[in-house]
């Protein structure tokens, strides 16, 4: 079973490659929070959970329906 963090951060760096490489996934253009959620197989709830953790870990930035990649090594290191 793939941990909720691993799941969304995969989620997270899938969207940031179909923004092609731009660090900035615009959730309102590519998907809505549920769309998100069904990628990462997981509930909306963990999302923005896990999000807000990822946010104050720095590895994300949250700005209204956008996700912000800051380090997209520590990104991808958690999707592994």
């Amino acid at each position: 079973m793939v941990e909720p963090t691993q799941a969304i951060a995969k989620a997270a760096a899938a969207y940031s490659d179909m923004a092609r490489g731009k660090p900035k996934v615009g959730m309102g253009d590519q998907a809505d929070g549920k769309d998100f959620s069904d990628l990462a197989g997981t509930t909306y709830e963990t999302v923005v959970r896990v999000l807000s953790d990822l946010d104050k870990e720095k590895i994300i930035r949250l700005e209204e329906k956008t996700i912000r990649i800051l380090n997209e090594k520590a990104l991808n290191d958690l999707a592994v």
